[in-house]
Formats: C-alpha cells, sequence, structure tokens
C-alpha cells in the first residue's frame, strides 16, 4: 500500500477510504458494498483510486472479504493496481473500433474463417457482394452457406493458407446476390500470433 500509494506509513494510518479513492470515486456506493460482503463473504469490484503524493488517478481492484477478529466482524480489504490491464483493455477496444470502421467502409469484401471454414468475421462489403442465405452468418460453415462444390473450393484453399501459413492468390466462383455466379479474384492469407500459429 505504501509503494502503491507513494506515500508513508505514517501518512497512510492517518486516511480514510475517502482520502484514498478519486474526486468522483461513487463513496455512497461503499455502505452497499460492506453490506455485500457482510452476506456473501466476500466482494469484489473496480474503482479508481489517486497517488497521495501527485493526486495521479489509477484504476483498482478491491476485493472485501469478512473476517472475525477476537470475536468481531472486521473486513480484510485487498487494493490491486490494474492500471496496465485497464490500458491494454482500452487500446484493444479502440484497436477493435478502427478495425470494424475500415472494414465496413473497405469497398473490397473481407470476412475471416477458423481452418474448418466456420465464419468467424464478416464485413458489411461481404453482405452486399456475395448472396448468403442467412443475414448473419457469423457461427456458420461455409457449407451452410454456399452450395457444396463452391463451398469446397473455399475450404481447400483455406487449408492450403492454413497449413503454408502463405498468402494465396487465386479466383474463386460464388454466386452474386441477383443469383448468377460470378468470377472473384480472392487473396486469403493467415491471421498468426507471435509464435507463428494460427489465431483462427
Amino acid at each position: 500500500a505504501i509503494e502503491m500509494y507513494r506515500t508513508s506509513r505514517e501518512q497512510l494510518l492517518t486516511c480514510s477510504i475517502p482520502d484514498l479513492l478519486a474526486p468522483d470515486a461513487p463513496i455512497e456506493q461503499i455502505p452497499t458494498l460492506l453490506q455485500r460482503a457482510r452476506t456473501e463473504g466476500m466482494v469484489q469490484s473496480e474503482w479508481q483510486s489517486k497517488r497521495l503524493d501527485t493526486e495521479d488517478i489509477f484504476d483498482i481492484e478491491v476485493i472485501i472479504n469478512l473476517a472475525q477478529l477476537k470475536l468481531r466482524p472486521v473486513f480484510i480489504v485487498s487494493v490491486r493496481d490494474i492500471s496496465d490491464r485497464k490500458r491494454a483493455e482500452q487500446a484493444l477496444r479502440d484497436s477493435e473500433g478502427r478495425f470494424q470502421a475500415f472494414m465496413n467502409n473497405s469497398p473490397a469484401a473481407s470476412w475471416i474463417t477458423d481452418e474448418n471454414g466456420v465464419m468467424v468475421y464478416l464485413s458489411q462489403t461481404y453482405y452486399q457482394v456475395f448472396q448468403l442465405p442467412f443475414t448473419d452468418a457469423i457461427g456458420k460453415s461455409v457449407f451452410d452457406c454456399y452450395p457444396a462444390d463452391i463451398a469446397q473450393q473455399f475450404i481447400d484453399n483455406i487449408q492450403t493458407v492454413a497449413t503454408t501459413k502463405q498468402a494465396v492468390e487465386t479466383i474463386e466462383v460464388a454466386p452474386r446476390p441477383d443469383g448468377t455466379l460470378g468470377d472473384f479474384l480472392v487473396y486469403k492469407f493467415p491471421i498468426l500470433d507471435a509464435s507463428g500459429q494460427n489465431l483462427v
């Protein structure tokens, strides 16, 4: 606690709970949390706190446990700095937002499948370019979405990419929204993690 709040033991012992929280923290919720800990034995929550030297705001995870001390009920409160995790979560949300904005405004039909041809992601343009039997094909196999011979060419190329971990540029036949068949230039590539393994 001394390291986290950047203060001395003496100063910390003079602090009340509101002294350690961010100015806009919902302090009025504390009695409710304590009551829940009384009835449930343990309660977990996330709050914002502040450094005592600079008053910088940071994110914390709070775990309140009910215990007995000399036959008296007491609360043991554990506080953990989760600033790095919260920043990572926000960065992920920002990245996903940029991805969605880019894909939904791209004129190219884009999609992601796993190695078995199950749809993981489809851009809005994909639904406009191809004829599909579903308004939402996420979780469906290419064999659910297309005739068997057309789906098989998709699977063959998908599994080639998954096995070789190399991009494939090819022409694939697929139905247009009007039901006619069209030839489409398709670029398939693997999505790999840091160790080179397929993510999907």
